[in-house]
């Protein structure tokens, strides 16, 4: 056979393998999907030092972002350092569907089913 053809052939291959990659990909991260009157909210709770915070939020962030689990974020406060504090106040900031709330308010804070 030519060297030609066998680079073709091998290329060929590649492709698949990607593309049935791909597929076990999306099969596995299967979207989550809300019902008629139903929400979904993940509560993040915080305490202390918290110096994941912000690759916790922007995994929830990028699950929700790539529609596997359309939800709000809340993060509760069950008594964070102030510079943990303020990092998830710039994130509330910077993304709509993040919120940050004291432990007591959460009720208040989930806000009414859509």
């Amino acid at each position: 056979m030519s060297i030609y053809f066998e680079i073709a052939i091998t290329i060929l291959a590649a492709i698949a393998v990607t593309i049935a990659l791909y597929k076990f990909y999306v099969f596995m991260l299967t979207p989550v999907r809300c019902g008629k009157g139903t929400d979904i909210c993940v509560v993040v709770r915080v305490k202390g030092n918290c110096p994941d915070i912000e690759q916790t939020i922007d995994g929830m962030l990028w699950l929700s972002k790539s529609g596997v689990l359309k939800s709000k974020i809340v993060i509760a406060d069950c008594g964070i350092e102030q510079s943990c504090r303020e990092m998830a106040e710039m994130m509330v900031k910077r993304h709509s569907e993040i919120s940050i709330c004291d432990i007591s308010e959460l009720e208040n804070n989930l806000g009414d089913v859509q």
